[in-house]
């Protein structure tokens, strides 16, 4: 009986054994975060991977900054206030965020950007996930 136990106890440990040695890099990455802040870090993805120029990198990087500030000064001046009153002052911040982006690139890439918006799920935070087409 006792060596029945000791053989389960080595098998359990060599299933269990590997799992727990699993190198942080094998971790599923993290998604980004909620919010207007997460709204703004999958933007910028999206435009990333339009093969931006150097040129039109700058650009870029100075329109999602200035977002970045506007918004960070928005949440810190409505801290409590009701979700509705948040997303209608950061609406036109991203609104003319998308306008400059879309001023900087070339017609494929606002062809690409556009596709790529249709294919992402919902339009922004608190659309619950579902799909722009969704009812």
């Amino acid at each position: 009986m006792r060596l029945r136990s000791m053989l389960c106890l080595i098998l359990l440990g060599l299933v269990i054994a590997p799992t727990l040695t699993a190198r942080a890099d094998d971790a599923p990455k993290e998604r980004p975060k909620g919010g207007p802040m997460g709204l703004l870090t999958r933007m910028r993805a999206t435009v990333d991977k339009l093969n931006l120029t150097t040129e039109q990198k700058p650009k870029i990087d100075a329109a999602f900054e200035d977002a970045k500030t506007k918004i960070e000064a928005v949440v810190k001046d409505n801290a409590g206030a009701d979700r509705e009153v948040m997303r209608s002052k950061i609406q036109p911040i991203v609104k003319d965020l998308m306008e400059k982006v879309v001023a900087v690139l070339t017609p494929e890439q606002q062809e690409e950007l556009k596709k790529a918006r249709e294919r992402a799920p919902g339009k922004g935070a608190g659309d619950n996930g579902k799909p722009k087409n969704a009812n």
